[in-house]
């Protein structure tokens, strides 16, 4: 949830201390899958602690699953997406049997969703990123009791005590590309960059 801080005076102000550096990123952890089998005297970067890559997907999706709340955040217009309440149960919900997956159906774009300032675009990629953070810390610490309390297989606890960001990243960003209901989902746009 993004929240304002309050200075002494009452007004909000929102600090982070968060660089996004999507692409960069992303490159570096290429080059960890592409070199990191080979024997060689370059030396290949390690990024299992990297930050989730994120750009303008992975905070739509976020805001969709109700995992961020902007309702309270005086810089971003809640009405800028739909009520994410009013479907958060049917995106939460298993996918139907035998959907077929959107990648492998004709290619077409997401429908484009609200236009956002740089400002209010840095907003919601640095939340995205600290929201994973918080993510990952759940699922480092949850135990065999909280496993079964919700019904999951006894296998979901050792794949979510060694989930790392970037497996997290990869998951939001194939639900978001391969769910047809996700596909459908807006994901906030920022004009005339090459940041996304």
């Amino acid at each position: 949830m993004i929240k304002p801080i309050l200075n002494a005076a009452g007004r909000s102000h929102l600090f982070l201390a968060v660089y996004c550096f999507k692409k960069a990123m992303f490159l570096l952890c290429a080059i960890e899958i592409r070199f990191a089998s080979r024997t060689s005297d370059i030396p290949v970067p390690k990024t299992s602690s990297l930050p989730v890559f994120s750009d303008n997907v992975l905070p739509s999706m976020l805001i969709h699953l109700g995992v961020l709340d902007i309702s309270e955040c005086p810089h971003i217009p809640s009405s800028l997406f739909p009520d994410p309440a009013s479907e958060l149960q049917s995106l939460l919900a298993k996918v139907a049997e035998g959907t077929e997956i959107v990648a492998k159906m004709p290619n077409e774009p997401p429908p484009e969703g609200p236009a956002l300032t740089e400002n209010q675009s840095y907003i919601l990629r640095a939340a995205a990123i600290d929201a994973c953070e918080m993510i990952a810390v759940v699922a480092h610490s949850l135990d065999s009791a909280k496993i079964e309390s919700v019904g999951a297989p006894e296998s979901t606890l050792e794949w979510m005590h060694s989930m790392t960001l970037q497996d997290l990243d990869l998951w939001l960003w194939s639900v978001a590309k391969d769910r047809p209901d996700y596909r459908k989902l807006e994901r906030f746009s920022l004009k005339n960059t090459v940041m996304f």
